[in-house]
Formats: structure tokens, sequence, C-alpha cells
């Protein structure tokens, strides 16, 4: 969801630009933690078909 609104800072002028930077910069941090193969097994999210126990 912030993906978009950074993209949309960094389009504007101004003083938006740095904070669409950082906004970008968590968003993608934070996508990539929660698709880490380590993160999904502590939070106990399994893969689609995957229904072993």
């Amino acid at each position: 969801m912030a993906l978009p609104v950074a993209y949309n800072m960094l389009r504007s002028d101004g003083a938006a630009i740095p904070a669409g930077i950082a906004l970008a910069v968590v968003s993608v941090t934070a996508l990539f933690l929660l698709l880490n193969p380590e993160t999904t097994q502590a939070l106990g999210i399994r893969g689609p078909g995957n229904t072993n126990t």
C-alpha cells in the first residue's frame, strides 16, 4: 500500500521527494523482510498447497 504513495511522492515537486525516497526504502525493506523464509516460518505462514503441520 505504501509503494504507490511513495511513487506519487517521488513524482511531485518540492519537499515530498525526500519523504518519498524514505517511504520507498521502508516499504521495500518491509516487503523483503515479510517474504523472507525465516520470517514466514517464525510467523507460521505456509505457502499455497502446504498443509503439513
